[in-house]
């Protein structure tokens, strides 16, 4: 599916779950629709519901001793071969469970690096959606409603895929991602946003709906209110009042709406009930997953203190609160509290990648320091921390910038490591400053070799050349410069002015050359190696 990763998260087990849901649904939309008006639940219906909340949450209760006699494990094994058949269909909605996380979230902002930008194209896109839905002719504004919705529930997926990661990645913290997505974004605000937009979301979807069918009054609608937003969201805001769980208050007190937009026809109460079911999942998964987030942190947490194996530093969500909130000021210096003792054993390099990031004069960086000092740790060498930080599939500009400062205090310039770092940035965007920064540091601070030579004129050259005009323009003069002390360079520079892509590159070639008296060997195209 253009290069998306390959996934299969969804089994058979989970086929069927969603088809399970999804075959309720329908059903008792059809039921409602021929039993209207005489629709009646027997007696026994009500008894088979008590009977299995009884063993559901009887389940629940022995669900830890069942998992110790391996009881879980096996059923739920069983489960699976008896319903391997669904696999397909599990392989299918996994598709398009990656299709929602990796193409529809992007689309619509959810990986954008700055948070006000992010939130301008989401929200662009769905009200622009919305507005097309509105204003747009029936059935051709459902297209809109259906992409707001899209939206809705990628960008909640992709929060969803992040923080599953996220806690699994706790527990083991060199773990690589398999699911190819970035642990950095923290999609929560987005997710919560989108899913309070879907009361607007549906109620123009609605609407839409009406205007299909001029004439059938699929719903019951007061002169004039047909176009009026408000008549629309406040008959869907009723609808919810009288849905809420765990009350139903509208149904022992036998609540009616007094609303300009009513139920008017089958079709709108199949409308009405689709609507019901995407609120009530969406809002049902958020919350879930927002219980899920909770009890993860406060396991890390507690795994943590408590020294458990393996876990040697807390989820970076919560880390820095509880960093800081070991040290106080008073009389004008940071003290310490007793339980930083608790904290020594916190991950060096993770440490270091910390104090590279926090601000002069910061709690947060004398509580690192202390750590350090009473550890006696030493520090992440910057260089290495280069290494992992240019490594990520997104780089995070001012971590970045803050290890290549730490890296020139410290004054580490091995040139191998700064080359396998230049390579892994090359092509990312948003940190082209610090692209030519880190070239720059090359240029400057490595000894004039041979080696270093052909390590620049990969920059300028070859398969590994790099995408910035403005670096390879760095490099040019500096290998013009070099000439006369390393022959070589000269194969280099004419390579470059031959068969540079920017002609603004082999001008600079063609002057560094004529500067320094270089005569040009024609026709070289050869590649770096």
């Amino acid at each position: 599916m253009n290069g998306l990763p390959t996934h299969d998260h969804i089994t058979g087990l989970g086929a069927a779950v969603v088809l399970l849901i999804t075959v309720f649904v329908f059903s008792a939309g059809y039921a409602g629709q021929k039993l209207y008006g005489h629709f009646v639940v027997p007696e026994w219906v009500g008894q088979t519901i008590v009977v299995g909340l009884f063993v559901a949450f009887a389940l629940f209760m022995l669900f830890s001793r069942l998992l110790n006699f391996g009881l879980i494990s096996s059923s739920v094994g069983l489960l699976r071969r008896l319903l391997s058949p669904l696999d397909p269909l599990g392989r299918l909605l996994s598709r398009v469970d990656a299709w929602l996380v990796f193409i529809v979230a992007p689309t619509a902002g959810a990986t954008l690096r700055t948070v006000p930008f992010r939130y301008f194209v989401l929200l662009s896109h769905i009200v622009l959606a919305s507005w097309f839905a509105w204003f747009g002719p029936a059935p051709f504004g459902l297209a809109g409603t259906a992409w707001a919705i899209l939206v809705v529930v990628a960008v909640n997926r992709r929060w969803s895929w992040i923080e599953t990661e996220r806690a699994k990645t706790l527990n083991e913290p060199d773990r690589q991602s398999l699911n190819s997505i970035e642990l950095d974004e923290d999609l929560r605000d987005e997710a919560i946003w989108s899913i309070l937009l879907l009361m607007l979301i549906l109620p123009i979807g609605m609407r839409q709906f009406e205007l299909m069918f001029p004439g059938a009054s699929v719903f019951q609608i007061e002169n004039g209110a047909i176009n009026r937003l408000d008549a629309w969201t406040g008959f869907f805001g009723v609808e919810l009042l009288k849905a809420l769980p765990f009350l139903d208050w509208a149904d022992i007190y036998q609540a009616q709406g007094q609303t300009r937009v009513s139920i008017g026809s089958a079709v709108s109460m199949h409308v009405l009930l689709l609507a019901r079911a995407m609120i009530d999942l969406v809002f049902l998964s958020a919350l879930v997953q927002a219980i899920a987030i909770s009890v993860s942190l406060s396991r890390n947490r507690r795994d943590f203190l408590a020294e458990r194996p393996g876990i040697d530093r807390l989820d970076e969500r919560i880390e820095q609160a509880e960093l800081t909130k070991l040290a106080y000021l008073q009389n004008g210096e940071f003290k310490f509290r007793p339980e930083i003792q608790n904290f020594l054993h916190y991950n060096t390099k993770r440490l270091s990648i910390l104090r590279s990031r926090a601000k002069e004069g910061s709690r947060l960086l004398a509580v690192i320091v202390e750590i350090f000092r009473i550890s006696q740790k030493r520090y992440y060498p910057p260089i290495e921390q280069l290494l992992e930080v240019t490594a990520r599939k997104k780089v995070n500009q001012g971590e970045l910038n803050s290890v290549l400062t730490e890296l020139e205090e410290y004054g580490d310039f091995d040139l191998q490591s700064l080359m396998i770092a230049r390579r892994q940035l090359n092509w990312k965007a948003g940190v082209e400053a610090e692209r030519q920064r880190l070239v720059g540091i090359i240029l400057r601070k490595t000894d004039l070799t041979p080696e270093r030579e052909k390590e620049l004129a990969d920059i300028l050259i070859g398969d590994q050349a790099d995408s910035l005009n403005s670096i390879r323009v760095m490099v040019v003069q500096t290998l013009a410069q070099n000439a006369q002390r390393n022959p070589d360079n000269i194969l280099y520079l004419s390579d470059a002015r031959d068969s540079d892509r920017s002609k603004i590159v082999r001008d600079k070639v063609k002057r560094a050359m004529q500067q320094f008296g270089l005569v040009a060997v024609p026709q070289v195209h050869q590649q770096v190696g």
